[in-house]
C-alpha cells in the first residue's frame, strides 16, 4: 500500500513510477483514475481536487491490453462512430499502428479478433496507445505496458509514446529501465 507518498507529473514528459512489486504503483494509477478508494490525503490534478472517477478524461493502458472483435478502427474507436477520420489516421499513426496495418490487406478496416487474435504483443499495445490518443486525454497512465515484450519491440512503443507524450501528462507504473530512462 500507499502511505507518505507526493509526486508531481509535468505535462509533455514520461514521468515513471518506479519501484519493487508491491510498492503501490499500481494502486497509485488506480487512485487517480478513481477506481479505488482514497483513504486520507488528496489528488490534484491542475491544482484542482479530483472528487470522482477519470471515466472519459483519462486513459488507460494495462499490460494486456483488451483488442476487440472488429477491425482495428473499431478497436481504436471503440465503435464510436464520432470519432473523426482525421483523429483515428493522426492516433494510428502517431501510436506506430500504420506501421503494421499499412501491409495489412484492408489496412485500419482488417478485422482481429477476441483476445487481439492476429495481432502480437506489440501490436496489441500500439492498438492502445492509439485508442487512448484517439480519446484525446490530456492524461495517459500506464501500468506496466511493457512488461511482456521484447527488447525491439518496448523500444518501439517507447518511441510511439515520446511522439504521443508532447503536450499531455503521461503517468507509467513500470519495472523496466528503458522505460524508467525515457
Amino acid at each position: 500500500g500507499l502511505s507518505q507518498f507526493t509526486m508531481q507529473a509535468e505535462a509533455g514528459a514520461i514521468t515513471a513510477l518506479w519501484g519493487t512489486s508491491g510498492v503501490g504503483k499500481s494502486t497509485a494509477l488506480k487512485l487517480l483514475l478513481g477506481y479505488a478508494p482514497l483513504s486520507e490525503g488528496r489528488i490534484l490534478i491542475d491544482g484542482e481536487p479530483v472528487s470522482g472517477p477519470l471515466i472519459g478524461s483519462a486513459a488507460w493502458i494495462g499490460q494486456k491490453p483488451r483488442v476487440f472483435h472488429g477491425t482495428l478502427r473499431d478497436n481504436i474507436t471503440l465503435f464510436d462512430p464520432a470519432v473523426s477520420e482525421e483523429r483515428i489516421m493522426a492516433a494510428a499513426t502517431s501510436a506506430g499502428v500504420m506501421d503494421f496495418a499499412a501491409g495489412l490487406p484492408n489496412g485500419l478496416d482488417t478485422p482481429v479478433g477476441e483476445r487481439g487474435h492476429g495481432l502480437s504483443g506489440g501490436q496489441a499495445q500500439r492498438v492502445a496507445l492509439a485508442r487512448a490518443l484517439a480519446m484525446d486525454t490530456q492524461l495517459l497512465l500506464l501500468d506496466e505496458p511493457t512488461a511482456n515484450l521484447d527488447g525491439y519491440t518496448e523500444a518501439r512503443f517507447l518511441a510511439a509514446l515520446k511522439k504521443a507524450a508532447a503536450g499531455r501528462t503521461v503517468l507509467i507504473a513500470t519495472h523496466s529501465p528503458a522505460v524508467r530512462a525515457c
